[in-house]
C-alpha cells in the first residue's frame, strides 16, 4: 500500500521528497512547527516552495537543523506575505496618468 502524500500538491510533495532524501527531514520539522504553532491547516504551497528553494541554495551545514528551518521559514513566509499584501494593495497614485493628448482634448 502506497503512503499517503504529506502535502496535497504533487509538485510540493516531490520537492519535499527530494529535500528529505538529501538528509533534511522536512516532514518532521514541518510537523513540529505546526505543533508549536497549534496549527492544523497546511502552510501555503508557495511558502513551502520558497523554503525548498532556499534549502537548495544554501544547504544547511549547521549543527542544529531545526533552528535553521525556523529561521528560513520565517524569512520566506514574511517575503511571501509581503508580496501577497503588495499585490492586493491598490496603486496609491490612482489610475494610470492620462496622456497629454487626452488632457488637450478636455481643454478645448
Amino acid at each position: 500500500m502506497a503512503r499517503k502524500p504529506y502535502f496535497a500538491n504533487p509538485e510540493v510533495e516531490s520537492k519535499a521528497a527530494a529535500v528529505y532524501k538529501d538528509g533534511f527531514n522536512i516532514y518532521m520539522y514541518d510537523g513540529r512547527l505546526k505543533k508549536e504553532l497549534k496549527r492544523s491547516d497546511p502552510f501555503p504551497d508557495e511558502v513551502m516552495m520558497l523554503l525548498f528553494e532556499a534549502y537548495w541554495k544554501r544547504k544547511p551545514g549547521a549543527q542544529k537543523p531545526y533552528p535553521y528551518f525556523i529561521k528560513t521559514f520565517q524569512m520566506v513566509s514574511a517575503q511571501w506575505y509581503a508580496n501577497k499584501q503588495q499585490a492586493n494593495k491598490p496603486d496609491p497614485r490612482g489610475p494610470a496618468a492620462q496622456s497629454i493628448k487626452d488632457i488637450m482634448k478636455g481643454m478645448f
